[in-house]
């Protein structure tokens, strides 16, 4: 239904698109196959700031023997690295805190940023 619309709208004749969404990888699998079944050969994609931020906050929570000052310095930190466009730095921080860590929640959080 959504391909209908967006061939309505003409989105193969722009110049760039931007899809905005959440952390459900099963949305970005749809993007994906959407933008190919429509032409569209080049577009980008932006995971928005309060979902990272939440999920950022569920990582530190999960970080054993860390205090709540700890915690909030680590996720303030990070925020601020996603906002100015650090976030390759962001992941490579993540998968140094979780390395080695096979618990479920952690790895949920962690393949969260890391596909």
């Amino acid at each position: 239904m959504i391909q209908f619309y967006l061939e309505k709208l003409g989105i193969c004749k722009a110049d760039k698109i931007l899809f905005v969404a959440d952390d459900a990888h099963w949305i970005w699998n749809r993007v994906e196959r959407l933008m190919i079944s429509l032409g569209i050969k080049k577009w980008y994609e932006l995971l928005d700031l309060y979902h990272a931020v939440e999920h950022l906050g569920k990582i530190s929570e999960l970080q054993k023997g860390w205090k709540i000052s700890e915690k909030k310095r680590w996720v303030k930190k990070n925020r601020k690295l996603l906002m100015n466009g650090k976030s390759t730095e962001v992941i490579d921080e993540i998968k140094r805190i979780c390395k080695g860590k096979r618990g479920k929640k952690i790895k949920r959080e962690r393949d969260y940023f890391i596909l």
